[in-house]
């Protein structure tokens, strides 16, 4: 039987692979018209091919003109011009090894071991493939990779190795490929499927091929699936249907033109009628099969069944010396087609342990590479977690001393309330009544707006505007001098800290709207005078001071309020007049030398702990 059309998956990579290299309209057009009559009318494709390789040849464009090599080798191959199928190839080969382009190689390598198999010369197309993988493993190209190993199945499946062959096929069944190569694919299992004497299994995958030559209007293929269809019905002894059917296939690679399929076809006529008893009928067939082509262009298998089957057909209408005639041709032939099938299963011996080889040596380079990245592995979690725990130590010795700070904090902070002072607070008084009293950080945030910071530098004379409270008590609110050279009376300074007091007992600087400015409002006096006094009298800005409030407010109250802790962060920072969590996290970095979430978690387990003694 001839062989099915493996050339196909070759072109539709090479169609792939050349689409973007057309340079102008008119090849463009001609691209197009090869593309439509390819399968149809090869005879009138071969002479838009030859235009287009004309064209590309007067503009000097390499790679085109390889291109059109690739196209005549396929269609003269297509036509039964053997010598000029293979002529074109070894031209494109050439070609692209003078262009210095592998790529191009690789196509033109695989153009003409798909004209070798298609000849029938698998040792030589097993070879040539051999040396195009080697080249598309290079090259990384996987597309490649996957087409020339479908086509060394085929050879498997050439030489009787059916089971080999369609596990390869259909392994590459489900991959992303083009519809034309995936009915190539169903050809081939459906083929595979029926020397296995599976014609069940043959027939889902023709009927879908068929559907697709229906759709692209692919008559050479479609041929070739109503001749494995017709066998098909043979396998199950349903002759009428058979015969429809291979006749139907018959008239089409008439109109084809196309000599290869019309004597596979034939030959699958001349079984028929053998099987039905009608022997001068099937040797009717059978020679007339014989005519339509050069005995050099049959595949050594289909060859030899024409012979065998004329034999056989000989001897049951007893015409001995016929049939010996024809019994001495098939042994002739059969010899040569084991001399073939036996060079080629050496040579893929040869290859499945070149193969092996390559795999154990890719599987030696694994392992080194895994007990690398093991080791690589090892290490960085060894850095990471000897790392962890040494911050998980420190975060501990930091928190210690915190909360050494906080008890003793709160042990003084219940005396003072127990003594119960009447007084105005000091200055000093101000500064010890908070748990950490000097934070210092780079860069201070969100309480000095910039407006404000500049409103700073430009500070006029100080004046007393005298006014009356909505009690009628006259107060004074303060206004700053021109030369902004000012002294600040001892009476106003403690009058503004004993508000700041307030304020602060207030917890005003919990408020997401406490700055500068509205603070300064507050107490009827200027930003300027304002932070003066905060700077002067407390020894920080009026940023650093209010942080302070809201980090020292914020340490106590984690400690004492679940509910507080069960907060993000956050929504914490949110809590305290915060505008970010980030903000947030420096300062409380700063006072305390650990982040508000390890705070937060160590709390937790400290109160777990106590409660599990209780």
């Amino acid at each position: 039987m001839l062989l099915s059309l493996s050339k196909r998956v070759f072109l539709c990579a090479f169609l792939l692979a050349f689409q973007s290299v057309l340079a102008t309209d008119t090849k463009n057009q001609l691209k197009d018209s090869i593309q439509k009559y390819i399968y149809n009318n090869p005879a009138l494709a071969k002479k838009y091919i030859h235009r287009y390789l004309s064209i590309s040849e007067k503009q000097k464009e390499d790679n085109d003109v390889i291109i059109a090599y690739n196209y005549l080798g396929y269609v003269c191959m297509t036509l039964s011009e053997t010598d000029s199928a293979f002529y074109f190839c070894d031209k494109a080969i050439i070609k692209a090894y003078g262009a210095n382009n592998q790529n191009l190689v690789l196509r033109a390598k695989i153009n003409k071991a798909s004209l070798l198999y298609q000849t029938y010369n698998f040792e030589q197309a097993l070879l040539l493939y051999n040396e195009a993988l080697q080249l598309a493993n290079k090259l990384k190209d996987s597309y490649s990779v996957r087409s020339i190993s479908i086509s060394i199945a085929n050879i498997k499946y050439e030489i009787g190795k059916h089971s080999e062959a369609l596990a390869v096929f259909k392994r590459y069944l489900n991959s992303d490929i083009s519809k034309p190569e995936l009915a190539s694919l169903e050809l081939k299992i459906a083929k595979a499927y029926l020397k296995m004497n599976q014609p069940d299994s043959s027939m889902i995958y023709i009927k879908k091929g068929l559907e697709y030559c229906k759709q692209a209007n692919d008559k050479e293929l479609e041929v070739y699936f109503l001749n494995v269809k017709g066998l098909s019905y043979l396998k199950k002894k349903n002759y009428n249907q058979t015969e429809q059917i291979l006749n139907d296939a018959l008239q089409k690679s008439v109109k084809i033109k196309n000599k290869r399929i019309e004597a596979t076809v034939m030959l699958s006529l001349a079984g028929l009628m053998s099987e039905q008893k009608e022997y001068n009928k099937s040797n009717q067939i059978l020679k007339s099969g014989l005519s339509k082509q050069d005995k050099s262009e049959f595949a050594p298998e289909e060859l030899t069944d024409y012979y065998k089957l004329l034999a056989e057909n000989y001897k049951a209408v007893d015409s001995i010396g016929q049939s010996n005639f024809y019994y001495q041709k098939f042994i002739d032939e059969n010899s040569k087609k084991s001399a073939k099938k036996i060079g080629t299963i050496e040579d893929l011996h040869k290859i499945d342990l070149e193969k092996i080889d390559q795999e154990k040596t890719d599987e030696v380079k694994q392992k080194n590479i895994l007990i690398v990245a093991v080791l690589l592995l090892i290490g960085f979690l060894g850095f990471f977690y000897f790392r962890s725990k040494r911050n998980d130590r420190v975060n501990q010795e930091k928190f210690d001393i915190l909360i050494g700070k906080i008890n003793d904090f709160e042990a003084k902070k219940l005396l003072e309330e127990q003594e119960k002072p009447e007084k105005s607070p000091s200055k000093e008084e101000i500064l010890e009544s908070q748990l950490i009293p000097n934070i210092t950080i780079s860069k201070e945030e969100d309480i000095i707006e910039p407006e404000e910071a500049d409103k700073m530098s430009e500070m006029p004379e100080i004046k007393e505007v005298a006014f009356e409270s909505e009690e009628g008590e006259e107060l004074i609110e303060d206004v700053v001098p021109a030369d902004g050279t000012f002294i600040i009376k001892d009476e106003r300074v403690n009058d503004i800290l004993e508000k700041l007091e307030k304020l602060q007992e207030k917890k005003y600087f919990l408020r997401q709207d406490c700055t500068l400015h509205s603070v300064a409002k507050k107490l009827k006096t200027n930003t300027a005078y304002l932070s003066k006094i905060v700077n002067n009298e407390l020894g920080k800005s009026f940023s650093t001071y209010i942080n302070e409030l809201r980090i020292n407010y914020v340490i106590l109250e984690l400690k004492n309020n679940s509910k507080l802790r069960a907060y993000s962060v956050s929504s914490i920072a949110d809590e305290i007049g915060y505008k970010s969590s980030d903000s947030f996290t420096k300062y409380f970095k700063a006072a305390t030398g650990i982040t508000p979430s390890i705070y937060i978690k160590k709390i937790e387990e400290m109160k777990h702990k106590e409660e599990s003694v209780l």
